[in-house]
């Protein structure tokens, strides 16, 4: 069976060939071909591979899901279980125990809980970079309102049903 590029040059000639005034070559060009049941298989063939592409990454998806569930229930076990030994160290009145695998001891650091972002001096904020409001712009471009700076793009997509 050709490829998708020699059946696409194929039906370029056949397009050349329906252009011309000659019915004889027009005849044979369609008679050499056979593109159609070509390009229908071919076709055919690139959409069951694209399919069980997006059904492959579905699954790829769910897994994705399911193993951060996974890491988030280890990452709180782990929390609860150095919370226990914090709390047993303080219980026994000691910040430090030393054992023939591990050394436990409790690390005192300062964190700054911000309470109120409104209230800080603006020396103490980060400015950030302004963002563009696409929805914005599209709408204010296709309701006819000239926008400096941007441009309606368009792009072709392929629809598979």
């Amino acid at each position: 069976m050709a490829t998708l590029y020699e059946l696409t040059e194929q039906y370029t000639e056949l397009l050349n060939a329906i252009e011309t005034d000659d019915p004889k070559l027009l005849e044979d060009t369609i008679a050499s071909t056979g593109i159609n049941e070509d390009l229908n298989k071919k076709f055919e063939g690139y959409g069951q591979v694209i399919n069980q592409a997006k059904a492959d990454m579905n699954e790829v998806s769910e897994e994705i899901k399911r193993l951060q569930t996974k890491k988030r229930t280890y990452d709180n076990n782990i929390k609860r279980l150095k919370q226990a030994l914090i709390d047993s160290l303080a219980a026994v009145g000691k910040d430090r125990i030393k054992t023939p695998l591990f050394s436990f001891s409790i690390k005192n650091t300062r964190a700054v809980d911000v309470t109120s972002v409104e209230d800080l001096p603006v020396d103490y904020l980060i400015p950030q970079p302004s963002k563009p409001d696409k929805k914005a712009i599209k709408e204010a471009i296709e309701s006819g309102q000239d926008v400096p700076g941007a441009t309606i793009k368009f792009n072709e997509s392929l629809v598979i049903r």
